[in-house]
């Protein structure tokens, strides 16, 4: 067990995290905070993540802080690359893969976990949640960049608002999209007809194939690319498939 006095432990250094650890900070400058998390912990606006292509933004620079610069000027404990195992409420204890944490209060800030889709199964989809999966993502469609570009087709599975921002910055970086989606439009819990018809038409100058009523029953492997099978037995080739 870690022999620190308890004090707060933050699992978790997205936004909320790190503002929690801001704000209990401004309130109390001796007090113990311990902030656990699976990634690096860089501070960073993830909304970027969907409109970095366009901004011309390289992963090395969404980064407004590093984490170990953030616990530096804040006084804490940053615990990087470490998951959170279990809770013992008895014991006001978390276990971690590193160590256990006593703590006098615990704050769960891990934020939305993306959906799990038996038919878009993690070891063949992206899903970019967080910075170190985008970087990974984008360290892939440079691959073989070299002085000329390189276009990849990336099946975008979801139009939705992160979907659709996607699948536009990718088109915008000069990618092929082919965008795919249950509903019968884009953005369809979000706009009425109109306006996802006003999306399309913004759509036409870009290289976003739209695709509506369609399900997807499960991706396959097809060389170092990916095989996706829609319901009614149609196939679609792509280099790259994110779950959006």
């Amino acid at each position: 067990v870690a022999r620190r006095r308890p004090g707060i432990v933050i699992v978790g250094a997205g936004r909320a995290g790190w503002q929690m650890a801001t704000a209990l900070r401004a309130r109390d400058a001796a007090l113990p905070i311990t902030l656990v998390t699976a990634c690096s912990g860089d501070v960073y606006d993830k909304p970027l993540l969907s409109v970095a292509f366009a901004k011309r933004l390289s992963p090395d620079t969404l980064a407004s802080e590093r984490g170990t610069e953030a616990a530096a000027r804040l006084g804490v404990r940053l615990l990087s690359h470490t998951h959170a195992v279990r809770i013992d409420a008895l014991a006001s204890t978390l276990r971690t893969t590193r160590c256990t944490l006593p703590y006098a209060h615990l704050v769960l800030a891990q934020g939305a976990a993306p959906r799990e889709v038996a038919a878009l199964p993690a070891a063949l989809c992206w899903r970019i949640n967080h910075l170190d999966a985008y970087r990974a993502l984008r360290e892939r469609l440079d691959a073989g960049r070299g002085e000329s570009f390189v276009a990849r087709h990336v099946l975008v599975a979801g139009a939705g608002l992160v979907g659709c921002e996607l699948a536009n910055d990718l088109a915008l970086a000069g990618h092929e999209v082919t965008l795919l989606e249950a509903a019968d439009r884009p953005l369809a819990n979000l706009l009425d007809g109109e306006g996802s018809s006003a999306l399309l038409e913004a759509w036409r100058a870009l290289p976003i194939r739209f695709e509506g009523n369609v399900r997807i029953e499960a991706v396959s492997t097809k060389g170092t690319g990916r095989h996706v099978h829609l319901a009614g037995g149609r196939t679609i080739d792509a280099d790259h498939v994110v779950a959006a």
